[in-house]
């Protein structure tokens, strides 16, 4: 009898300390380089300079779609355009002035807030992660 008292303890203190016992976290989800890539980058450097005054973002979408806005003393533009994202390139097409063009580029960095690529010509450009400043609601 003594022995089934003992066993019935332990059978309480043991399914005790499972229940106490934390649950594993799942990983988060790893997420895909488009997953990363998409949202506004802005210009920071270039390998052959940037002009004064110049300002030049590329706007990645989801589903495959970008933009690039320029801005300069001259004036703005923007072009519409597509992309496919490779293991380590982006292949890009815009539309401007009617015309299309392209390039495939290596992505050489791409972390939450950089990116680093690298046209054909081997011209490295590097872009930082543009932070939308939210909007606060109006106090009466």
């Amino acid at each position: 009898m003594r022995v089934l008292t003992l066993m019935a303890v332990f059978g309480v203190l043991a399914a005790s300390n499972l229940a106490a016992a934390p649950v594993p976290k799942e990983k988060p989800k790893e997420k895909t380089t488009e997953e990363k890539l998409i949202g506004k980058w802005k210009l920071v450097k270039s390998g052959v300079g940037l002009p004064e005054g110049f300002d030049f973002t590329i706007d990645y979408q989801p589903k495959g779609v970008l933009s690039f806005t320029r801005k300069s003393e001259d004036g703005s533009s923007v072009s519409p355009g597509k992309y496919k994202v490779g293991k380590d390139t982006i292949e890009w097409t815009v539309t401007e002035g009617g015309a299309d063009r392209g390039e495939t580029s290596k992505i050489k960095l791409l972390t939450e807030t950089k990116l680093t690529l690298e046209d054909p010509e081997g011209i490295v450009e590097e872009f930082e992660r543009v932070v939308e400043k939210k909007k606060e609601p109006k106090k009466d």
